[in-house]
């Protein structure tokens, strides 16, 4: 099976097919992402589509050496800005609305888990929107720190 660097040395070889692999393995990730940002699916869609455009159109700028989930969430979240920019508006997921990881929870055990997700957002809406952002794609996205 081959990795992700084959496929873009495929792709930048002018094997316009290759990208298509790529585009199937973070698609989904990408659209996730961009979606708990703009919280529209349209314009999650829109995005979603224009971060790709953006991934092929400047490929040969990818440095092999660095992680290519990195490189392609970092069009990811310039995409965002641009575009909310232009939309003048940011709305993005509560931490209400994510969803509990055990279903098994006492009520007792729900009621603290929901005290903390209201603490836990009100701390996130105090910091600036760069940092909200960093945070999303280290604990919502699971990306490691370096990337």
């Amino acid at each position: 099976m081959r990795d992700e660097s084959q496929w873009v040395q495929e792709v930048l070889q002018g094997n316009k097919e290759a990208f298509a692999f790529i585009i199937d393995r973070y698609k989904q990730r990408i659209y996730a992402f961009i979606y708990r940002i703009c919280r529209n699916k349209h314009d999650a869609q829109d995005w979603t589509q224009e971060v790709f455009i953006r991934a092929y159109r400047y490929l040969q700028s990818y440095r092999q050496d660095k992680p290519f989930s990195a490189w392609i969430y970092k069009i990811a979240v310039n995409t965002c800005n641009t575009q909310l920019q232009k939309k003048k508006a940011y709305t993005r997921e509560t931490i209400e609305e994510i969803p509990a990881t055990n279903t098994t929870d006492s009520p007792e055990e729900m009621v603290v888990s929901r005290e903390r997700k209201k603490e836990l957002q009100q701390a996130l809406d105090q910091l600036p929107e760069h940092y909200r952002m960093v945070i999303m794609l280290r604990y919502m996205d699971e990306l490691s720190y370096k990337e």
